[in-house]
């Protein structure tokens, strides 16, 4: 290339498909990528899509499920909206879950739900003393 040579809009692109036929680059749905993250991402998403397509065969029943969650909503008086209680009851049933959400919007209030109807269903302490080795 002629350090001369104008920077343009061809010049960008036909660099940009000689990396991607040298494999250095890669051009998929106009978007460019370093071939280790495209990997990367192409694989987890992959996996992810796999995990969540997984339900797990679980023996509570949404009435318990609602029982549960009215016992912690009592002991944190606290009142689960409609979409944290779908978060709760989908962690419970699903190998894999995001979840997103604002500042504001409850993801802790949520993560902790998950938690305790988890030790609660299993019979599980949330306490770490519990598990002291020592003890």
């Amino acid at each position: 290339m002629d350090p001369e040579q104008p920077i343009t809009e061809t010049l960008i692109m036909d660099s940009l498909q000689e990396l991607n036929t040298a494999k250095r680059l890669i051009i998929h749905q106009g978007h460019v990528y370093l071939p280790s993250l495209y990997y990367a991402e192409d694989g987890l998403a992959g996996n992810l899509k796999r995990l969540l397509d997984q339900r797990i065969e679980t023996e509570t029943t949404m009435a318990e499920l609602m029982k549960i969650t009215g016992e912690i909503e009592e002991e944190e008086t606290l009142s689960y909206g409609r979409e944290q209680f779908e978060a709760i009851e989908s962690s419970l049933r699903s190998k894999v879950m995001i979840l997103t959400g604002g500042p504001g919007t409850g993801k802790t209030t949520v993560i902790n739900g998950i938690l305790k109807a988890f030790s609660k269903i299993h019979d599980l302490s949330l306490d770490l003393k519990d598990y002291d080795k020592k003890s």
